[in-house]
């Protein structure tokens, strides 16, 4: 931002002087849950994107994010995997979608 002319040397230090501190002396759980809601908000758009361009996309968690890492040869103590995203197209000729039975919103949510 800095360097495109977008924010002064000032605002830019201002910034710098306020959060890497916070990043730097944060606990690993602050940084984990942190980088959590990041990464699936990239991952929310990338799925959006992927629908726009005519693919469909499933997210899956529920598995051993330390194993996940050192599969994919990363780093478990600073590479958390957050989530995997199965993308494709979809075949018209495979077998009809499952359906599933869903709570009404009523049921579940009351407002006053």
């Amino acid at each position: 931002m800095y360097q495109s002319k977008k924010v002064t040397k000032e605002a830019m230090e201002a910034a710098l002087n306020t959060f890497m501190p916070l990043y730097e002396k944060a606990p690993q759980e602050m940084l984990v849950v942190d980088s959590m809601v990041d990464s699936s908000l990239a991952a929310m758009q990338f799925m959006l994107v992927a629908r726009e361009h005519g693919y469909e996309t499933n997210a899956m968690a529920g598995y051993d994010a330390k194993k996940a890492a050192i599969v994919m040869g990363l780093d478990p103590k600073q590479y958390v995997p957050v989530m995997a995203i199965a993308i494709g197209k979809h075949d018209p000729k495979a077998e009809a979608e499952i359906t599933t039975t869903r709570y009404s919103l009523a049921d579940l949510v009351d407002y006053q």
